[in-house]
């Protein structure tokens, strides 16, 4: 890590997983696996949904997350910012499915949502896998 660049960054989310991905990469690839093999299942569309009614969170280094972000950036191994968004390609907001989810901003999500309205969701277009990520 010492050929990392040394930028001044100052939001404090992006701040929150960089010290995540050099830190503590391993409690939370342990966390990861829980969430995805343990306490979520495969929908008929192979979204996979934790057992909550809303938006599933999860606590991660004393801070409440939104599962599906908490999944996302792991599995990318990206951190992410305030401003990012996490969409749902399924159009399944319980969904923590990484290959169901991309990065994205406000106008992106209403355009997502103004697509799903006129002309449903594709799931044929969706990145297909039998196995979880």
């Amino acid at each position: 890590m010492a050929e990392r660049m040394q930028l001044e960054i100052s939001d404090e989310q992006y701040l929150w997983w960089d010290d995540v991905f050099v830190n503590h990469m391993d409690e939370a690839l342990e966390r990861y696996k829980k969430l995805i093999y343990q306490k979520a299942s495969a929908d008929q569309n192979e979204c996979l949904v934790l057992p909550t009614e809303g938006r599933p969170a999860t606590r991660f280094r004393r801070k409440a997350i939104l599962a599906y972000r908490f999944t996302y950036a792991i599995a990318m191994v990206l951190p992410l910012s305030e401003v990012d968004l996490i969409r749902h390609e399924c159009n399944n907001k319980r969904c923590i499915n990484p290959r169901h989810l991309m990065t994205g901003d406000h106008r992106e999500n209403m355009a997502d949502l103004e697509a799903e309205q006129a002309y449903g969701t594709r799931w044929d277009l969706l990145k297909s896998s039998t196995d979880r990520f």
